[in-house]
Order: structure tokens, then C-alpha cells, then sequence
């Protein structure tokens, strides 16, 4: 079990007004918890939750503004292989995951988005139950509104958005 703390990147947006000159969620403060079981030396599966806690911001010639807060929570399941021994304090890793992201903000409907992840990082051993980790991952989001007519607070007007998240944390072992 490892508990992660981190920031998450800007998700530029596609600009599809006349005089908007930017539209993006915000980067940052990122949290979360991770499980993993190893199936022997390298392989393991697991899942992984985040919270990120933004807003959308819009921006003119004239200035920028916040138009609302907003959370996004993800859920993946993850395979991860590491490389070196069993005995080796240092383990590289590579992972990736899907699963999920749910948008939510104070006065809107709550929308759950397929979402997927690449990263790596690596463990650092401590001792033998507790391990420092540093990862960072890519993480898509998507949002399906690419052709919409007419766009939802969540859909954005676009297929899909990417962020960039680096987390570090603390992994307890049971």
C-alpha cells in the first residue's frame, strides 16, 4: 500500500470560441493510494486512486478567470513490471493502467470519462516494510465530445485530454 502526493500538469483544451485565447484545467495538488500485488520478482497488478482538486480557466486578451472549481478523481488497474532482484533496495518500474476518471464540480452533473495511464519510477527499500517511491505517469482522459453539437461543462468539445502527473509518497508493505 503506498500513499502518493504530488502535482498534476495543466490539460490545455481546444479553443473553439472566437476571442478565447486559452482554456485549460488547472495544474495542481495531487493525492492518492495505491495497492499492488507482486506475482513473483518483476510482475505485479494493482489499483490506483487519485484526486486532483482544479478548476477551468479561461483566458482573453483582456485578462484570465476561473469559471469553476472542480475535482477529478481517477480509479485505474494497473500491471507494473520492475527490474532487479528480490534482495535489491533500488527497483526501477514501468506501469500502465486503465480505468476511469470522475469530474466532478458544486453545481454540475458528475460525468465518469474511460481514462488510461503510462509511467515509471522506481522503489526505494528503507527496510524491509517500508519503501520510499518517485513516479511519474501520463494520463489521458476520454472525453468522447470531439463531434458533439453542443458541448457539456465535462466534454470539453474535444476526444480526449492528456495530463502529466509526479507523485512520490511512502509504500507499507502487509
Amino acid at each position: 500500500m503506498a500513499l502518493v502526493i504530488g502535482h498534476t500538469s495543466n490539460a490545455d483544451l481546444d479553443v473553439k470560441a472566437p476571442g478565447i485565447d486559452l482554456l485549460q484545467i488547472g495544474g495542481s495538488k495531487t493525492w492518492g493510494l495505491e495497492g499492488r500485488h507482486w506475482f513473483g520478482d518483476h510482475l505485479g497488478a494493482g489499483l490506483a486512486w487519485s484526486q486532483q482538486q482544479t478548476g477551468l480557466r479561461i483566458g482573453t486578451a483582456t485578462g484570465e478567470a476561473d469559471l469553476f472549481d472542480m475535482a477529478i478523481s481517477r480509479l485505474h488497474g494497473t500491471v507494473s513490471y520492475r527490474l532487479g532482484g528480490h534482495d535489491a533496495r533500488f527497483r526501477p518500474f514501468a506501469e500502465a493502467g486503465v480505468g476511469a476518471a470522475f469530474l466532478s464540480a458544486e453545481d454540475l452533473e458528475d460525468e465518469s470519462k474511460l481514462s488510461w495511464s503510462l509511467g515509471a519510477g522506481f522503489d526505494r527499500s528503507a527496510s524491509d516494510r517500508i519503501s520510499l517511491t518517485l513516479r511519474a505517469r501520463w494520463v489521458a482522459t476520454q472525453l468522447d465530445d470531439d463531434g458533439a453539437d453542443r458541448c457539456d461543462p465535462f466534454g470539453f468539445c474535444q476526444g480526449s485530454m492528456s495530463q502529466f502527473q509526479v507523485l512520490g509518497g511512502v509504500v507499507l508493505r502487509f
